[in-house]
């Protein structure tokens, strides 16, 4: 078989031809040894029965994941629960505090209900002792009686 060699210069134009006898091309053939194809059949016959076995108790093995780390599992849902919770009351704030009026309506309630705390139950000294007894009395209630 001839190959022809064209050389051109930087214009494109013909300088030379060249030609070169070059032998027929041939693919090379890759023959796998013997015992890599059995090794690599042997390693994917252990793999398909390893899969199977698995596959065919999977429901099994997954009700006992879950019988065995159920206490785990149920901690990590009400953490995740919490926290999402936590989130949309966060994002409804926010929204909330998006509104024109609403941020500075809601400081003066705030305000409003300071400074009533404050008339009520800090300026005269026997309104302050009912505080203390009420204050008393619900921690009695919540924590019990520690005397």
């Amino acid at each position: 078989m001839t190959t022809e060699i064209v050389q051109t210069n930087e214009y494109g134009e013909v300088e030379k031809t060249i030609s070169v006898d070059t032998p027929p091309m041939t693919e090379p053939m890759l023959m796998p040894s013997n015992s890599a194809t059995e090794n690599a059949e042997e390693t994917w016959t252990t793999f398909q029965v390893k899969a199977k076995a698995f596959f065919a108790d999977a429901t099994q093995t997954v009700q006992t994941f879950f019988r065995e780390n159920q206490q785990v599992l149920s901690i990590l849902g009400w953490v995740l629960l919490a926290l999402l919770g936590i989130r949309v009351v966060f994002a409804a704030l926010d929204a909330i505090d998006d509104l024109p009026l609403v941020t500075p309506a809601l400081k003066l309630v705030g305000l409003t209900t300071v400074g009533w705390f404050i008339w009520r139950y800090l300026i005269r000294a026997n309104n302050r002792q009912e505080l203390a007894q009420m204050f008393d009395r619900t921690k009695s209630e919540l924590f019990g009686n520690q005397d």
